[in-house]
């Protein structure tokens, strides 16, 4: 029986204790101030054309987006490409490197 009660309390403190850290979680907002526009597939930089044309010679361009950071500073690109039914998205830097 005093196993039984012990277990119990142990169970109690375990929830209370579990319960105060739930409290006390601090929120934290992240803003990304970051913006994608859509841009035509012909007006993507030479860099990124060669790649996808040298390791995606298979895939169709779907859409194309220019990454614009503040005072709209191209950033880089991301490309959503279409394999063999399904979609891919690439991302590159602003030199039109593929990012990893």
């Amino acid at each position: 029986m005093k196993k039984l009660i012990f277990a119990i309390g142990l169970t109690v403190a375990s929830v209370g204790v579990h319960a105060n850290t739930l409290t006390n979680v601090e929120i934290v907002t992240v803003t990304n101030e970051d913006k994608k526009v859509e841009i035509e597939a012909a007006k993507l930089p030479e860099a990124i054309t060669k790649v996808l044309a040298e390791t995606k010679k298979d895939s169709k361009i779907v859409k194309a987006f220019q990454v614009l950071g503040a005072e709209d500073k191209v950033l880089g690109y991301e490309v959503i490409l279409l394999t063999e039914g399904a979609e891919e998205t690439l991302a590159f830097n602003d030199a039109g490197v593929l990012k990893s």
